[in-house]
């Protein structure tokens, strides 16, 4: 939704900016509340979290909510499995303790809580430091400064959103079925290849390398589209304990806005006093996502979020904690088929 947000305000503004009038930039900015409206009728008929529900102790609303996701019978052994496993995980982070504060920088309870909270603001950082924000935001000024006209860069730089809004869609179909972290690297690697590239041409500034810069400025902000603008936001609330989910979703969103401005801000600046050089700061940025993705962000395509939090159980292997939590999966869909056949 960003990404399409991004492509629909570029194209209303392109279609105003020709145009006179007050109406140029009074109906762009009116235009917003259209959606802040929609938002609000649909609010009401959304559903609370199944888990919040359990967490309550509201069991027969979380159950009706389960099965309308699941689609099934809310006394189905899938819904009633579903059940055990965030009714078990509830009661381990109540053995854990009470969320406060001071659990996010220092905890005992062996949840990894810091480390993840951690993970959650990295994720986006990085995110943003790759530079696309400016990429997006400033686009057609970009295409103005290497070279291309006035009127033909405030069109390609609607095409560069297009780019990015395409690569989005793309990234929605792929995080199941590759993963976050292949994900991940799937962008990042032609993020720095037309980086290098886009920087390359930019700085020769011969007439003949502007249409090559711009097709790899458009494969840098679709890489991104399909990768680091999904996976960072899905991770976000996957990598903490449910107790402490709204407080990683703030900090995840709170980085990622905090770095969307500094970079926006900053670019400008950047590009009008250091050139072409700009950009070697994204391209060092950007390499620096290999080493985080590879040594500090777990995969958890396939995985619950029961499951994510034995991924950060401390004091344990990695795969002994996954065998046992199998074993505890098996059990308990025993115990599940054992209830409904004598029910």
């Amino acid at each position: 939704m960003t990404a399409l947000g991004a492509t629909l305000a570029y194209f209303v503004n392109y279609g105003f900016y020709h145009l006179s009038g007050q109406i140029v930039w009074r109906f762009p900015i009116a235009f917003q509340i259209v959606f802040a409206l929609a938002t609000l009728l649909c609010l009401p008929f959304l559903p609370e979290s199944p888990r919040f529900l359990y967490a309550k102790g509201r069991l027969s609303e979380a159950d009706a909510v389960m099965a309308a996701l699941k689609g099934q019978d809310a006394s189905s052994e899938v819904v009633q499995y579903e059940r055990a496993t965030i009714l078990t995980a509830i009661a381990d982070e109540d053995i854990a303790g009470e969320y406060n504060l001071k659990t996010i920088f220092y905890d005992k309870s062996g949840q990894q809580i810091p480390r993840r909270m951690a993970l959650v603001v990295v994720i986006q950082v990085i995110q943003e430091l790759s530079g696309t924000n400016i990429i997006v935001n400033y686009a057609s000024n970009i295409l103005i400064d290497i070279g291309l006209s006035h009127d033909l860069s405030l069109l390609l730089g609607g095409v560069v959103t297009l780019f990015f809004w395409l690569g989005s869609l793309l990234g929605i179909y792929l995080i199941e079925k590759v993963g976050r972290k292949k994900l991940l690297y799937s962008g990042t690697i032609p993020m720095f290849v037309g980086y290098i590239i886009y920087t390359l041409m930019v700085k020769d500034g011969r007439p003949e390398h502007l249409w090559v810069a711009f097709a790899f400025l458009s494969l840098i902000i679709a890489s991104f589209g399909w990768s680091w603008l999904s996976v960072a936001w899905v991770l976000g609330p996957e990598l903490v304990p449910v107790r402490y989910r709204h407080v990683g979703g703030a900090l995840n969103a709170l980085s990622n806005w905090t770095f969307v401005f500094v970079t926006v801000k900053i670019g400008p600046i950047g590009l009008a006093n250091l050139g072409w050089r700009f950009y070697i700061i994204f391209i060092v940025f950007t390499i620096l996502q290999f080493p985080i993705v590879y040594f500090f962000i777990p995969e958890t395509k396939g995985l619950s979020l029961e499951d994510i939090d034995v991924l950060f159980v401390k004091s344990l292997d990695h795969e002994q904690t996954l065998g046992k939590h199998e074993d505890l999966e098996t059990k308990e869909i025993e115990t599940v088929s054992v209830i409904g056949v004598s029910s």
